[in-house]
């Protein structure tokens, strides 16, 4: 079963098709690592959604994931930086590069 990683990155100000493919090759470059990505933009899948309402889908899909990636852009983010310090929190592993999440993926899962 492969490991699934939560993407977490700035969505809220941003053109949608720049945050389409900022987490689509988020998302090609984690399932290139025989990795599946949990993508936030497709977990709340509408663009019109509150952002509270959008966090609580975000924090329930990262909740079943065994790691994070941050995104570079998750510094300026209210939402990717509440998702980190979840993570981080609960012991969810959180990878700011894909290196390191490289070399992780070959441990046992944690779930």
């Amino acid at each position: 079963m492969r490991k699934k990683i939560y993407i977490a990155g700035k969505v809220t100000g941003l053109l949608s098709q720049d945050v389409e493919n900022k987490f689509f090759i988020a998302s090609k470059n984690l399932y290139d690592m025989d990795l599946e990505p949990v993508n936030p933009v497709q977990v709340v899948n509408n663009p019109e959604a509150e952002w509270n309402e959008a966090m609580k889908l975000c924090v329930t899909a990262l909740m079943q994931c065994d790691a994070v990636l941050a995104l570079p852009c998750h510094s300026s983010s209210n939402g990717a930086k509440v998702e980190v310090w979840l993570a981080m929190n609960l012991a969810i592993p959180v990878f700011f590069d894909l290196n390191q999440l490289r070399q992780w993926k070959n441990t046992p899962p944690t779930k």
